[in-house]
């Protein structure tokens, strides 16, 4: 889902919530009298059932007709996005992750060049995965937040600056690979091998990894902010 659309997303959200909240305090004010009220409004689900019970007497039918519909759209939408959440970085969502790679005839920049070639500068229309092929082996600086590289050889890759947030990096290999100033801030990193990387000022706060994951002689993922996941994920 893009940026635009998880945003709209939530003001919808946020829209049925304040919708869902109206209902109950009206509600609450018709049912329930004095200090009964404030129990009404904090017990919701009590409140709807007396709502229901007296409807017709209150005269408040529509509004309950309504209060049930905002219910139900909120449970689908918070089962929609539990749904998203499990799913999203799993290469079983994505089946076709794993070749897009290979699927992409890369644009190979000058090896002497120390700054990101053309290709990458104006290729922001680009996915991530098309991206990181373009500027192979110098990716100095490219944006590759939220790509999916399970799996894949990232040895003797220039990626100094690069943005991997929110990437999914598991079982990857890292040899001689250049992560310096590198944002890999909630980065997945299980079983990954990152042992002969250059980690000089890589930001890794919030990182994930797992007791299988490979760091360099000396290097503290958890001084850097890395989190230790207590299964694979």
């Amino acid at each position: 889902m893009s940026e635009t659309g998880i945003l709209l997303f939530v003001l919808l959200f946020l829209l049925l919530i304040i919708a869902n909240i109206t209902c109950q305090i009206y509600v609450a004010t018709k049912v329930f009298k004095g200090p009964q009220v404030i129990r009404g409004i904090v017990r919701g689900t009590r409140t709807f059932i007396y709502g229901w019970k007296q409807a017709n007497e209150l005269g408040i039918k529509d509004v309950m007709i309504f209060w049930s519909i905002l219910i139900i759209l909120l449970t689908f939408i918070v089962c929609f996005a539990g749904a998203i959440f499990f799913t999203k970085g799993s290469p079983l969502s994505s089946p076709n992750n794993k070749n897009v790679i290979q699927e992409v005839v890369p644009t190979v920049p000058s090896p002497n060049s120390s700054t990101p070639s053309d290709s990458t500068v104006v290729d922001d229309k680009l996915s991530p995965n098309q991206r990181l092929e373009n500027c192979k082996p110098n990716c100095a600086g490219v944006k590759l937040s939220f790509i999916n590289l399970d799996r894949a050889d990232l040895s003797g890759i220039n990626l100094s600056g690069a943005n991997l947030h929110a990437a999914s990096l598991r079982w990857v290999q890292f040899n001689g690979t250049d992560l310096s100033g590198a944002n890999l801030d909630l980065a997945i990193l299980s079983g990954s091998d990152l042992s002969g990387a250059k980690l000089n000022g890589t930001n890794l706060k919030q990182a994930r990894y797992t007791k299988d994951t490979k760091w360099p002689d000396s290097f503290n993922p958890g001084d850097a902010g890395a989190i230790l996941l207590s299964f694979t994920k």
